[in-house]
């Protein structure tokens, strides 16, 4: 059963790893997301729907995307995918 994505903690250096014991790992990313937030809570809820206790060894990775319209002219988009091996403990 899936948990609620807000149960799954992200780790990072200011909240490492408290001595949990890990018993199940896998890789997990997020689809393209318009900012860092919102591709770190895809991240997170893909992860709560894999029943992961958390993610470790987050990166984000950011790509600009250029429209070209003839009205309307250049403009880029940032799009954002997160990345990081989602936990068990046990």
């Amino acid at each position: 059963m899936a948990k609620n994505s807000a149960d799954v903690r992200l780790l990072t250096t200011d909240l490492p790893l408290q001595g949990e014991r890990i018993s199940f790992s896998w890789m997990i990313w997020s689809a393209e997301e318009d900012s860092v937030w919102n591709a770190m809570g895809a991240l997170q809820m893909h992860a709560a729907r894999g029943d992961a206790d958390a993610v470790l060894g987050i990166r984000v990775v950011a790509q600009a995307r250029l429209h070209v319209g003839v009205l309307s002219g250049q403009r880029y988009d940032p799009k954002y995918t997160a990345y990081g091996t989602a936990v068990r403990f046990g």
